[in-house]
């Protein structure tokens, strides 16, 4: 079948005179570079554009990350709190996840052995996580491991993190 058609595009070649040839193979080089500036070029433009947009601001967030890094360890080391064990500690963390309007993002939240609690949550603002973590630290509870995953929405991450009522 493939035989067949190269023998009626060669026939369809040579039945041309020199000047429809040119002028059909200058047709062809354009049609190719139209098609690979509309499916390769032109997209890769938009995207690198789009990311050139959104860079402002996902440096804003960062800087505004870092402070409050920075004001959560200068609360962390002026005031430890109090330790907090079992279903306390599961409480002061729905309570805090509560008081920060973050509760209906938390997915999982369950008491470990050795006065632990595993937090998972649904996408969140980078704030909104702060501003609870930040609270934990002052009622005590402290943090023993954190991973978080970036959304596809700026600003966004999920949480799952396992936390202590006492030392580390």
């Amino acid at each position: 079948m493939m035989k067949e058609y190269l023998s009626r595009a060669r026939a369809f070649w040579a039945a041309r005179t020199a000047r429809e040839r040119a002028f059909l193979a200058a047709g062809s080089a354009v049609l190719l570079i139209g098609l690979g500036y509309g499916l390769i070029v032109d997209p890769l433009i938009k995207a690198n554009a789009r990311l050139a947009a959104s860079l402002p601001k996902q440096r804003a967030e960062l800087r505004l990350m870092r402070a409050q890094v920075t004001e959560i360890e200068r609360l962390r080391s002026k005031n430890p709190g109090t330790a907090r064990s079992g279903s306390a500690l599961v409480h002061a963390v729905e309570s805090a996840a509560a008081a920060h309007g973050v509760r209906e993002a938390v997915s999982n939240l369950a008491a470990l052995p050795g006065d632990k609690v595993r937090v998972t949550t649904l996408p969140m603002s980078v704030s909104a996580w702060l501003a609870w973590f930040a609270d934990l630290e002052r009622q005590g509870v402290i943090v023993v491991s954190c991973r978080l995953t970036t959304d596809a929405k700026p600003g966004l991450l999920s949480v799952e993190a396992m936390l202590t009522g006492g030392a580390r």
